[in-house]
């Protein structure tokens, strides 16, 4: 199915009035808004969905899994907010926001990215265990990025090919997830037992006020440019490891008193590096300069 509308388009006044296909694709062109209360769905899940406003948003969030396919393209000019089942995500929202609430999993595959201008959050695991995964990279040019995984009994984020660019990254997870990143700043939490994450971000890093912890597993941050490692928020592992990498630069945790926790604390950097901790044991490489440690427990 195939619709080009020359202004804005409704998709049922309620959740009984439907568009659906058994099994092809449903694209939807519209040069206002494109919304609705009722369900959008291609192929049983298995057609593709595309979306596009060319002058406004795309907004579907009345109830869980609304939009249902397997690959989703939106493309629209302000903020858009979607509540989906599919498999795939690419999107680009040339002047707003981005909200994806997705049931289950969400894969963004290489090449086909997910943008904004602004903020960028996206939701998985809304209905049923959800991962967010994938070799794409999801891009805000000017806003923070928020990854979620909604259900509270397992869920990872594991975006390790592509690059997450943004402000400030929210990231919650309950199993060990993996991103490389290009931000500014990183919070969040993983919250399995024993489950840990791994940041690799291309320049410096800070660690923000909103803290950024796991419940026993490791937390590896490696900051490959830039100034190295800094932030006035806690850094903790509980009684996992920390690992800290700055191979260009300095280390700069002491804002606060046991500023980094964990089990063992392994740090390297290439200049003077200055740490509040409450550690169990130390490890430390500085390839040019000194360490400053001030330990809770000595």
């Amino acid at each position: 199915l195939t619709v080009t509308e020359t202004d804005s388009l409704n998709i049922g006044l309620n959740a009984t009035q439907n568009v659906t296909t058994s099994n092809g694709a449903v694209s939807i062109t519209a040069a206002n808004s494109i919304v609705g209360l009722g369900n959008l769905t291609a192929g049983g899940t298995l057609g593709n969905v595309t979306l596009t406003s060319t002058n406004n948003g795309v907004t579907f969030n009345t109830f869980a899994g609304q939009v249902s396919g397997n690959v989703l393209n939106v493309v629209s000019q302000t903020n858009s907010t979607l509540n989906t089942n599919v498999a795939n995500l690419t999107a680009g929202v040339s002047n707003g926001s981005l909200t994806i609430v997705e049931r289950d999993n969400l894969v963004i595959n290489a090449g086909s990215d997910v943008t904004a201008s602004n903020d960028i959050s996206i939701t998985v695991g809304n209905a049923a265990v959800g991962n967010l995964t994938g070799t794409g990279n999801i891009v805000s040019t000017s806003g923070n990025v928020t990854l979620t995984v909604a259900n509270t009994t397992g869920g990872n984020v594991t975006l390790t090919a592509g690059t997450i660019t943004g402000d400030v990254l929210n990231i919650t997870a309950v199993n060990t997830s993996a991103v490389n990143t290009s931000i500014n700043t990183i919070v969040g939490k993983v919250t399995g037992q024993n489950q840990g994450l791994t940041v690799t971000e291309t320049s410096d890093l800070s660690i923000g006020a909103g803290n950024l912890t796991a419940n026993g597993g490791l937390i590896s941050i490696r900051a490959l440019g830039g100034t190295g490692i800094n932030g006035v928020g806690y850094l903790n592992a509980g009684t996992g490891n920390v690992t800290l990498n700055a191979p260009s630069g300095s280390i700069v945790l002491n804002a606060n008193a046991s500023q980094v926790t964990g089990n063992v604390l392994a740090v390297r950097s290439s200049a003077d590096s200055y740490l509040r901790t409450n550690v169990s044991n130390l490890a430390a490489l500085i390839t040019a300069g000194g360490i400053n440690v001030g330990e809770a427990n000595d």
